[in-house]
């Protein structure tokens, strides 16, 4: 595997450093949801490997993740048990208000221009509470594609 570069540091990383990197920080993260949003029943949209899924289960949070990929769902599934669907952020198979909390990071730009407000749409239909966003830049998605983002807190 090859590596690429970062940015503030000049030396070679590769896609594995950079997810390790990024799932040491969900602990912090987990936290920064659970004082912010409370517990209950939380959905993860595009929750990949699940690592927040995994990390929630804490104080009362009832942790689901959804994720377009097939696969992603797949081995979140066989690692950490049936809390993961297969579903697209613009067609949620879930009823209307059924989570108190929706986790979305680093999940709109992933979508077409005109999804985003059927994304929105989707998840203010349901939550009942809160929904916490982080939101990437333009300027990270260049980054990202190019091999260089970091992940950030």
């Amino acid at each position: 595997m090859s590596g690429v570069h970062s940015k503030q540091s000049e030396e070679p990383t590769t896609d594995l450093h950079r997810r390790r990197t990024e799932v040491s920080k969900i602990p912090k993260l987990a936290d920064t949801i659970l004082g912010t949003c409370g517990a209950g029943r939380l959905l993860d949209v595009v929750s990949s490997s699940g690592e927040l899924v995994r990390a929630l289960p804490i104080e009362g949070v009832d942790p689901v993740g959804v994720d377009i990929d097939e696969e992603a769902v797949r081995v979140a599934t066989e690692r950490l048990g049936n809390r993961f669907t297969c579903a697209s952020t613009v067609a949620l198979p879930f009823p209307d208000g059924d989570f108190e909390t929706i986790v979305c990071i680093g999940t709109l730009h992933l979508l077409a221009e005109n999804e985003i407000p059927q994304a929105l749409a989707e998840l203010a239909r349901v939550v009942q509470r809160s929904v916490y966003v982080r939101v990437q830049t333009q300027a990270n998605r260049e980054e990202d594609k190019a091999g260089l983002a970091t992940a950030q807190t």
